[in-house]
């Protein structure tokens, strides 16, 4: 796959910032839209927890384009427990079910977050992309966010 990267800056938010990794489609146009509550929601869980590794998963919707509503904070320290990765990822499909049941918005989740131990480490491990690779064969137009 290939992925391109831009990078942003929350302003007055301690010196975190998110790098966006997406799927480059070069037939697809389609922009992403973020909400403010998504992007605070994973920086803050970064800043939460500086020391230890951090990840959680973009909750969204595709219209005209790809609109990221909300972030799901997920774990803190060991990132590597694929058992509780996989229960908390099915508790969150089965919560967004229900929601779509009564909204016209068919919420999934359509990205993944995560923030490495060191603030330096600028790695993106085979965890995280097997990871995102597998929210991209339910959602094509996955998008990975690397907060620093």
């Amino acid at each position: 796959m290939l992925w391109t990267s831009t990078s942003t800056r929350v302003s007055g938010l301690s010196r975190r910032q998110v790098h966006v990794f997406g799927w480059q489609n070069f037939f697809n146009t389609t922009m992403t839209t973020v909400s403010q509550q998504a992007y605070v929601k994973a920086v803050l869980h970064a800043c939460k927890f500086p020391y230890y590794a951090v990840n959680g998963v973009l909750i969204g919707y595709e219209a005209e384009n790809v609109e990221i509503v909300d972030a799901i904070p997920l774990f803190h320290g060991h990132l590597s427990l694929i058992p509780l990765l996989e229960a908390a990822l099915m508790q969150i499909d089965s919560s967004l079910d229900i929601k779509n049941k009564n909204s016209n918005q068919q919420l999934q989740i359509v990205g993944y977050y995560f923030a490495n131990e060191h603030e330096e480490d600028l790695t993106i491990s085979s965890l995280h992309t097997s990871i995102v690779n597998k929210i991209a064969k339910n959602f094509s137009k996955a998008t990975l966010w690397m907060v620093t």
